[in-house]
């Protein structure tokens, strides 16, 4: 028997471009491979957080079946 607990893919990986307030487009990136959240603009290159990643986190699913509930689904055959 297998267990399988779904997550939502922004959970993996995920981008999103943010017009900042001089007019400025920023690329904000999440996932293992940025180790979290990294973002473009010059306040994180120094401060290592910024606005512009407070942005993304409200946008980002990050669903997380085992964490936001449900049960999992049980797959007696074993196969996806």
């Amino acid at each position: 028997m297998i267990i399988l607990y779904y997550v939502c893919r922004t959970n993996v990986e995920y981008s999103a471009a943010i017009i900042g307030s001089t007019g400025d487009t920023y690329n904000v990136y999440y996932g293992h491979q940025h180790d979290g959240y990294t973002c473009e603009c010059v306040g994180y290159q120094y401060r290592r957080r910024c606005k512009h990643i407070e942005q993304v986190r409200q946008m980002r699913c990050g669903w997380n079946q085992y964490l936001h509930g449900r049960a999992p689904v049980i797959d007696s055959d074993g196969r996806l």
